[in-house]
């Protein structure tokens, strides 16, 4: 269909992409891992071969999220994939959809069905984790005895916290029995109960290799542990489902020892810093005390001394008091003098005599004086009666005149402040009585 006209590579590449995508969905390809990368953005790019040939794999991050573990070159696997070109090369690949490592499947699944199944329980909740101590004085390692693990947190602790004592329960890390003597080390842990964490793991291996850490009645034992526990198996790309049930998880067995041990070097120079500044305050102090000592001794006087002065002064107080005490005397001898003398000068009997006299004046003069005001009043009051009749409105009232009140006792004045049919009050010289208006003249 192309043979008449002269495709550009773009064009071509395209046409090529849209042949391979339409005619391949879905094609499920297993062979060998080689060349695996993993991207900074999060996609895999790697080779998939066998004996005869290769093609070239992508896995962006959406699907592999779903994927248990990267994988390693050398890694047997399955892979569903949407066969595509990639255009800027022109390079043939596969886009792959899901990967499943061969003869792990089941395995993997299982993993997948227990792990949300125990985080469906909040065996993985973080409120649950308990803290790990900063400073452990006993470590307790649950491992094999012959493994690089033991090895390999003896030596970090040696290096890091000589004086840490490490108490190792053997036991089986890999192979059908290996849950059940983990199980019965991490009880021997407990029942000693002297250890300040625990760590439980091994080097790195397979996924059937670490099987046996995938184990539910393992699970539950871990989280229910009453001391601290580190999960520490395998490297850090293994995953296993003891790491989420442990209060934390470690990527080897070195970072678990990292973790447990403080560095004895970089405690040494905080034990040295923290000994300079002891030593200083201690100076310090003392500078203070001495200068407080020397200030006392200053102000120090001899006892002796001071008893002289405060004899001294208590003489000296004692003449005072006594001169004081004879002054005020003297001085109360002359009051008392003084006031004799003014109490003779008015003595009670010449006092009353006195009043006597005066009284009687007094009452001659109150009598004349009642008699003058009696007669004054009585000419005013005699005046005020006769201008009083002169204005007397009985005196009109007996010429023949009335007063007129409305109902309000208000003196009528006007027509205007009355209406037909108000009641009115008409007072006459003798008496009074009541009356309705029935008409008004203006």
């Amino acid at each position: 269909m192309f043979l008449n006209r002269t495709l550009t590579v773009s064009e071509l590449n395209h046409h090529v992409k849209d042949l391979l995508e339409t005619h391949f969905l879905t094609v499920e390809v297993s062979g060998e891992i080689s060349g695996f990368v993993a991207a900074a953005s999060g996609h895999w790019y790697f080779t998939l071969k066998d004996a005869k040939s290769q093609v070239k794999c992508a896995m962006f991050r959406r699907q592999n999220a779903t994927v248990v573990r990267p994988p390693k070159n050398g890694d047997k696997v399955s892979v569903k994939v949407r066969v595509t070109l990639y255009e800027a090369r022109g390079d043939f690949q596969l886009v792959a959809n899901s990967l499943q490592y061969d003869g792990t499947g089941a395995l993997l699944a299982a993993f997948e069905q227990l792990k949300t199944k125990l985080d469906q329980e909040g065996l993985f909740s973080p409120e649950h984790k308990k803290p790990i101590p900063a400073v452990t004085k006993e470590i307790g390692v649950i491992t094999s005895s012959t493994g690089a693990a033991i090895q390999d947190i003896l030596h970090v602790t040696q290096r890091r916290f000589p004086s840490a004592r490490i108490t190792l329960y053997p036991t089986q890390v890999q192979g059908k029995d290996a849950p059940l003597q983990i199980m019965a080390a991490l009880h021997k842990a407990i029942q000693h109960n002297k250890c300040d964490v625990l760590i439980i793991g091994r080097g790195g291996g397979s996924i059937e290799d670490l099987w046996c850490f995938n184990d539910e009645q393992l699970a539950r034992m871990v989280f229910n542990c009453p001391i601290p526990i580190i999960s520490a198996v395998g490297h850090e790309i293994d995953f296993t489902i003891t790491d989420f049930v442990a209060d934390l998880r470690a990527p080897t067995p070195s970072a678990a020892a990292e973790i447990v041990t403080p560095d004895q070097f970089e405690w040494l120079a905080r034990l040295n810093n923290i000994e300079k500044r002891l030593v200083f305050a201690i100076n310090q102090r003392l500078k203070s005390l001495n200068q407080r000592l020397a200030l006392f001794n200053s102000k120090l006087v001899n006892p002796k001394q001071k008893l002289e002065r405060n004899a001294q002064t208590l003489d000296e107080l004692t003449f005072r008091l006594h001169k004081a005490i004879h002054t005020k005397i003297e001085q109360k001898k002359s009051a008392c003098l003084l006031a004799e003398s003014k109490l003779n000068q008015f003595h009670p009997k010449q006092q009353i005599e006195h009043y006597k006299l005066k009284n009687t004046q007094l009452d001659e003069q109150l009598k004349k004086s009642i008699q003058k005001v009696i007669r004054e009043k009585q000419h005013a009051f005699s005046k005020a009666v006769g201008a009083l009749q002169i204005i007397s409105p009985l005196n009109t009232l007996q010429r023949g005149y009335s007063i007129t009140t409305n109902e309000s006792n208000k003196v009528i004045q006007t027509t205007k402040s009355v209406k037909v049919g108000d009641q009115v009050s008409v007072q006459l010289h003798e008496g009074d009585f009541k009356a309705e208006v029935t008409s008004i003249n203006r």
